[in-house]
């Protein structure tokens, strides 16, 4: 700190002084000093303002480009969703055309298959062929079963399936004598003939027809009737109805 005159008494006064302590004189370096406070809070309030008015701007600004540019990019979303669903309805209608169609070419394949194989067995005019429809595999496809021969003697069960676009025989068996009952997952086959009596159980072993014979009696001498399953009996088709075939294969 430094000393100074009084402009107006002469006093010395430090500097920093605002005023004269024995005039009451203002000092010009008070003066100064108090001229260049206003000042400088002048500029720093300006300063304050200018950014305040910024910063406010700025929000203005963004708000004002989030509601513009909102609705435009829910729009697009929308849009793209609605592509994306579309395409999506497109393909699964095409899928379901393509299936579909495919579905009806298997199935007039296996009809008119199963229809010629039982012309192929009748065309020897000695020979007996009846058949039945029922699917031992599981799988949606009815099988052919087809009792076929010259007589009770040498009738023979014949049983074919269709799997992964081929034919296939699953059961070659006798026949003669017999009448079929149909079960929940199985065929009943009851042979009876002079006094005897076997039921035998057919099943599918996921390759062929595997047979179980499940019951047995004797009648002979005696004036008992033979006992009569409980499941379902099976009627039996001639060759030349296509009907029930045509039916089960939606080809009629």
């Amino acid at each position: 700190m430094s000393l100074i005159k009084c402009d107006n008494c002469g006093h010395e006064i430090s500097d920093k002084a605002k005023v004269c302590p024995k005039c009451g004189h203002i000092t010009v370096v008070g003066e100064e000093k108090k001229n260049t406070m206003k000042t400088i809070c002048a500029v720093i309030c300006g300063i304050i303002i200018v950014v305040a008015m910024l910063g406010a701007f700025l929000l203005w600004h963004s708000n004002q480009s989030g509601e513009t540019d909102s609705p435009i990019a829910a729009n697009d979303s929308i849009s793209n969703v609605q592509d994306v669903d579309t395409m999506q309805v497109e393909e699964a209608v095409v899928e379901e055309c393509v299936d579909s169609v495919s579905e009806e070419k298997v199935n007039e394949s296996i009809c008119y298959s199963y229809i010629q194989a039982l012309y192929d067995y009748a065309e020897d005019e000695n020979v007996s062929c009846e058949y039945f429809l029922y699917d031992i595999t599981r799988d949606g496809i009815p099988e052919l079963w087809i009792k076929t021969g010259t007589c009770e003697a040498d009738y023979t069960l014949m049983v074919y399936t269709y799997e992964k676009g081929l034919y296939k025989t699953i059961c070659e068996k006798p026949a003669g004598h017999s009448v079929f009952y149909k079960g929940s997952d199985y065929i009943l086959q009851q042979y009876a003939h002079q006094g005897v009596a076997t039921w035998i159980k057919l099943t599918y072993d996921g390759n062929k027809v595997m047979k179980k014979t499940v019951f047995e009696e004797n009648t002979i001498g005696t004036d008992n009737d033979y006992k009569m399953p409980t499941e379902q009996i099976i009627e039996l088709y001639t060759f030349n109805n296509e009907q029930p075939i045509k039916k089960a294969f939606g080809m009629e």
